[in-house]
């Protein structure tokens, strides 16, 4: 999408905090979907109030070179188990 906005999963109004595990990104359609307009803070709805779900789980950002080492060991686990089956 060609213009992303920072949406809190749980508005501030609503007690949300303005951390990792609370933001993600949302096109300007889906975000402003949430309230009226920005002025409009006390009436912002939650996620599941207008029937959308998020697609992951919001994290804090991980480094890209951590990032790269996580997936070869997800990688490495794999291939070994592929190797290595175990008869139950």
């Amino acid at each position: 999408t060609k213009h992303l906005t920072l949406d809190h999963v749980i508005p501030r109004s609503k007690g949300g905090t303005h951390t990792w595990d609370n933001v993600v990104t949302a096109c300007e359609k889906c975000n402003s979907s949430k309230g009226e307009s920005p002025s409009d803070r006390l009436r912002q709805r939650l996620l599941h109030e207008i029937g959308m779900v998020l697609r992951t789980k919001p994290k804090a950002p991980m480094h890209p070179a951590l990032a790269q080492l996580s997936e070869g060991i997800a990688f490495a686990e794999q291939f070994w188990k592929e190797q290595h089956p175990v008869d139950l």
